[in-house]
C-alpha cells in the first residue's frame, strides 16, 4: 500500500524501538522518513535494518535528543523529564501554527508502556527475564500491558496519511489508557 506516498514523516526517537517501527512502516507505505535520535550509531544501525527489508525505502537521519504520554501526566520525582515532555507538546502545537501555510501538519503521539529492546536489554542486566518485566507494567495501563513498537507506529502511520488530513496541533496518546489513570 501507499498510504504516505509523496508525504515526508519526522519521527523522534528513530534509532529503535517505537521510532525504528515507525519508520519501518513510513517507508513501506510510500513515504519519506526523517529519523531523528540522540544516538548517531543507533540511527545509522537502523538506517541499513530499514534499506535492506524496504526496497528503495526513502530515509534520512539527523541526531538530535527529545519524546512520551508523561508530556500529558506528571510523576512524583520526575519533573524535569516530564516538563521536557510536555514542552514538545507547546512546540507541536507552535509549528503546527508555523508550517500551516507550507501545507505542513504537526502533530504529536504520546506512546505509553512500550517493550522495546531498550527496556528488555536493562531488564536482562538487572537479571530479570522478558515475562517478570512483562508482569511489572500491568498497572501501568487500563489495558494492562505493555505496548509493541508496531502498535504506536500503526496509529502515527494514520496521523502521517490523508486519513488523518484535518488534523494538526493535536496531541494523540497512545498509552493504554495510562494518560487517565
Amino acid at each position: 500500500m501507499n498510504r504516505v506516498e509523496g508525504k515526508a514523516a519526522l519521527i523522534t526517537g528513530g534509532g529503535a524501538g517505537i521510532g525504528a517501527a515507525t519508520g519501518e512502516l513510513i517507508c513501506a507505505e510510500g513515504g519519506m522518513a526523517l529519523l531523528v535520535d540522540a544516538n548517531a550509531e543507533a540511527l545509522a544501525g537502523t538506517m541499513k535494518a530499514i534499506a535492506q527489508r524496504v526496497p528503495g525505502a526513502r530515509l534520512a537521519t539527523f541526531a538530535a535528543d527529545v519524546s512520551s504520554c508523561y508530556a500529558l501526566t506528571g510523576r512524583k520525582g520526575m519533573g524535569l523529564y516530564d516538563a521536557t515532555k510536555a514542552g514538545i507538546l507547546a512546540m507541536t502545537r507552535t509549528l503546527a501554527f508555523e508550517e500551516v501555510a507550507h501545507g505542513v501538519r504537526v502533530n504529536a503521539v504520546c506512546p505509553g508502556s512500550t517493550l522495546t529492546d531498550f527496556h528488555v536489554s536493562k531488564a536482562k542486566a538487572a537479571g530479570k527475564n522478558v515475562e517478570t518485566l512483562k508482569s511489572e507494567r500491568q498497572t501501568t495501563s487500563l489495558l494492562g500491558r505493555w505496548a509493541t513498537p508496531q502498535e504506536i507506529a500503526w496509529p502515527i502511520l494514520w496521523l502521517a496519511s490523508d486519513e488523518a488530513s484535518f488534523i494538526t496541533g493535536a496531541a494523540l496518546a497512545v498509552d493504554g489508557g495510562l494518560s487517565i489513570m
